[in-house]
């Protein structure tokens, strides 16, 4: 168990041998509507690239009764699960049931009006364009501090409306109105925009209907997503090259949106944790403490409500299913052959609420590694209670996770 091949950088290198026969992530895009749909002013959406729903939410006039063209973005902080939006002139850190956790005045001049929103959830920093061309960051947090110039296009352009930071690269992908998709490298000697490549998206058939006022990327898929005026999502592959385009079904048709963020499919959990004698009676829970985003240096796994003094070993493997044996408490969720590779021991200290409050949390950072996109890997905790006279164990609920 405490071999030194048995350390994170085993548990990546086992989700890379996967990765060439893993299945596509599932994952979804966020977009915020105009206000256009309901009293309560501007809902946040969640849907597939092919345009299926999955739901959508109230911001409960965060915004107002509406949001004017060409102002508005989303972003999503993959790092603490949590929506960053604007109308232009308020920023609101929401959750994903679009609940306010904080909200703030965005301080704007005639030509500083925020018209896209990013964020890098390491850096902590919210990238924005403005009406004026401007390419900014700040620090994501209200009140705002202050903005850094990243750098501008200034009058060439009719508005930049949208942006997304490249997971892969660090770049910025940029969008006008008008459909232009601009990938930006930095700044060059004058301040202007280093533009590496440059193309006009469009659908398959030739149309889109104009403004385009929002733009994600896909670095996995090689995809890049943009919304227009007639309600409509297009998709083009990092080279611009057409692949498919299609429209916001009802209760949504008619949804004007202003931004776009991606969505990774988050961790999917099995089962329930459970412990045997001389074990407390606790019901100990694996779970991420972030998305398994691709790349996330600050990825961890965290044991909480489990038998204080315990230890913990983690276990990863290439598959797993429901085994039951009557020599344990519950169902092993991670295939034994071959055998998983384990990390541990690690001890659960308690969070102060009695025998059941133990809890650790080990880092297993995603490195920023493409060829890991669409690895799956499954995990589970299991550990030992030791006395004098007996040994009991516990185990947690299954973890499936898929880097996307």
């Amino acid at each position: 168990m405490n071999d030194p091949r048995c350390r994170p950088g085993a548990v990546l290198g086992l989700l890379l041998a996967l990765a060439a026969t893993a299945p596509t992530p599932a994952q979804s895009l966020l977009g915020l509507d105009d206000g256009s749909l309901a009293a309560t002013g501007s809902l946040v959406h969640e849907f597939l690239p092919d345009c299926t729903p999955r739901g959508r939410c109230p911001t409960q006039g965060v915004f107002g009764s509406s949001i004017r063209s060409p102002y508005g973005g989303i972003a999503y902080d993959w790092l603490d699960r949590t929506v960053w939006a604007t109308d232009g002139f308020t920023l609101a850190q929401l959750d994903l049931q679009c609940n306010v956790l904080q909200r703030c005045r965005i301080p704007n001049s005639a030509n500083s009006i925020w018209t896209g929103l990013a964020i890098d959830p390491v850096a902590r920093m919210l990238y924005y364009t403005t009406n004026g061309n401007d390419i900014l960051m700040t620090p994501a947090v209200c009140p705002l501090g202050r903005s850094v110039p990243v750098c501008s296009f200034g009058p060439a352009l009719l508005t930049l409306t949208g942006i997304e930071i490249d997971p892969w690269d660090g770049t910025l992908w940029v969008c006008d109105d008008m459909a232009r998709v601009f990938n930006i490298t930095g700044a060059n000697p004058s301040g202007g925009c280093q533009i590496r490549l440059q193309f006009t998206a469009r659908c398959p058939n030739g149309n889109l209907t104009p403004p385009v006022q929002g733009i994600t990327v896909d670095r996995g898929k090689r995809e890049i997503y943009l919304t227009d005026s007639a309600n409509g999502l297009i998709t083009v592959d990092l080279n611009g090259r057409p692949l498919h385009c299609c429209t916001l079904p009802s209760p949504s048709l008619g949804v004007h949106l202003v931004g776009l963020a991606r969505l990774p499919e988050p961790m999917r959990y099995r089962g329930t944790g459970c412990s045997a004698a001389p074990c407390p009676n606790c019901t100990p829970a694996l779970t991420g403490t972030s998305d398994p985003h691709l790349p996330n240096p600050l990825f961890e796994m965290r044991v909480t409500d489990g038998p204080v003094g315990g230890a913990a070993y983690f276990l990863f493997a290439a598959g797993g299913g429901n085994v039951s044996t009557p020599l344990l408490c519950g169902p092993i969720w991670v295939d034994l052959v071959p055998p998983p590779i384990a990390l541990g021991p690690y001890g659960l200290f308690s969070t102060g609420g009695g025998p059941c409050s133990g809890t650790v949390t080990v880092p297993v950072p995603i490195p920023n590694d493409p060829a890991l996109y669409g690895g799956v890997i499954h995990s589970q905790v299991f550990g030992l209670c030791i006395t004098a006279t007996r040994v009991g164990h516990f185990m947690t609920n299954g973890a499936v996770i898929q880097l996307n």
